[in-house]
């Protein structure tokens, strides 16, 4: 059937010879002699039938003689492509071995021009070394005299910085002792006139004894204004510490404080002012 379908013009032509063949050893016809007229005799006539597994035999055979003949093609094809392949293998393989011969070849001659190279450069190298030895030599002794020179300019410039420090540090002492003592003044009078102050705004609460104090705390600002006030330390009676902050917040505002000074912590003690 494949070679039916591969050629079917073939397979038709052969049929139709085969029937045209049977057909005249059928009929008998005879082309040599006129046709007479009558009743021709009758012969018997021995037909030959060609059957169809005689006729699919055949195909069946012409198909494995093709299938055979086209096997054998495609071995041949084969073996050529495979004799092909290795000789462009061994063309490759040969190319492969004289570009690394020549790869290697212009390794060589780049080794033996880095060589030479490095040793002109080592030799240039010597030559310098050489010579920064004999000015390094020279700097050497230079700098061991610039070095002397300067270690005595900073002998010199040490000393007179120690004499220079001696005496700020003295002028400090005593400006410090000057400003400590005025700031002390200063703390003592705005302390002895916030005291003055808050005592006499003070109204002694009915029913308090004698000898109550408490300790205050007063939030100034730069000028005095009283920006808060609480008992840090109580004296045990809640109306005489409560009659105390009423009377720094009656002295508001306190005469300018110090510098520096903005949270004041006083006794409150009315009875030794």
């Amino acid at each position: 059937m494949e070679i039916i379908k591969r050629n079917p013009k073939a397979f038709m032509m052969a049929v139709a010879m085969h029937l045209v063949l049977i057909f005249f050893l059928v009929v008998g016809v005879d082309w040599l002699e006129d046709p007479k007229v009558g009743r021709p005799p009758v012969n018997v006539i021995q037909a030959k039938v060609i059957s169809e597994d005689k006729v699919a035999a055949e195909a069946q055979q012409i198909k494995q003689e093709q299938e055979k003949e086209k096997a054998k093609k495609q071995a041949e094809k084969t073996k050529a492509e495979q004799e092909l392949s290795e000789l462009k293998k061994k063309q490759e393989a040969e190319k492969l071995h004289l570009a690394d011969l020549e790869k290697k070849r212009k390794e060589e001659a780049k080794k033996q021009e880095e060589a030479k190279t490095k040793a002109e450069a080592e030799k240039k190298e010597l030559a310098d070394l050489e010579q920064k030895r004999k000015k390094a030599e020279e700097d050497k002794k230079t700098e061991k005299r610039r070095q002397a020179e300067l270690d005595r300019k900073l002998r010199e410039e040490e000393i007179r910085r120690q004499h220079e420090q001696e005496l700020q540090n003295s002028l400090a002492a005593e400006q410090n002792a000057r400003s400590a003592e005025q700031n002390d003044r200063a703390f003592n009078a705005f302390g002895a006139a916030v005291e003055d102050l808050v005592t006499r705004n003070w109204l002694r609460p009915p029913g308090t004894g004698t000898g109550l104090k408490c300790t205050l705390q007063v939030r100034v600002s730069t000028t005095g204004t009283v920006l808060g006030v609480q008992v840090v330390q109580g004296s045990g009676n809640e109306a005489f510490d409560r009659s105390a902050e009423a009377a720094v917040v009656k002295s508001d505002p306190f005469p300018p404080p110090p510098p520096g000074l903005n949270d004041i912590d006083f006794i409150f003690d009315p009875d030794n002012q």
